[in-house]
């Protein structure tokens, strides 16, 4: 048996989270974006090809139980997702922080796997947190009806 563990899956149907926050906000209105919290939570994400990829390489059923954290090596603050989410939407706008450490109700401020173990197995991602970002803004905008998603 083969578990995975999960940081947040960004890439194509993407429907929840910050970076679909951040598209919606600014679509309604792109001179300001309100964000919830200080901007210094630190988040991993993972692209979903990348994510993909993992299960298949990393998948073994002869194995008797196997454990393996999917993500980056690296994070990035959501002071800079919202940066990027601004960047790629071509938008310049006032960007208002909160004063709390944590989005919203139940978030965790710090979001950090560690994937050694998958890497020793010559699982490694490929798209990098910046790019996974850019490209789910690109989905986003190209495919309105997942903004109309909950």
């Amino acid at each position: 048996m083969t578990v995975f563990r999960f940081v947040s899956v960004l890439g194509q149907n993407y429907h929840h989270g910050h970076v679909v926050d951040f598209v919606r906000k600014l679509r309604a209105n792109p001179r300001e974006l309100a964000v919830l919290g200080n901007g210094t939570q630190r988040k991993s994400y993972i692209h979903v090809e990348d994510c993909v990829q993992a299960l298949i390489e990393l998948r073994n059923p002869n194995s008797p139980f196997e454990v393996f954290n999917i993500g980056h090596d690296y994070y990035i603050p959501v002071r800079e997702s919202a940066n990027l989410v601004v960047k790629s939407m071509g938008l310049s706008p006032k960007i208002v922080f909160g004063t709390e450490d944590r989005g919203w109700i139940g978030d965790n401020p710090f979001t950090f796997l560690d994937i050694t173990k998958a890497k020793s197995f010559g699982w490694a991602p490929t798209i990098s947190i910046e790019e996974s970002v850019a490209q789910t803004v690109q989905y986003l905008l190209e495919n309105d009806w997942v903004l109309l998603r909950d």
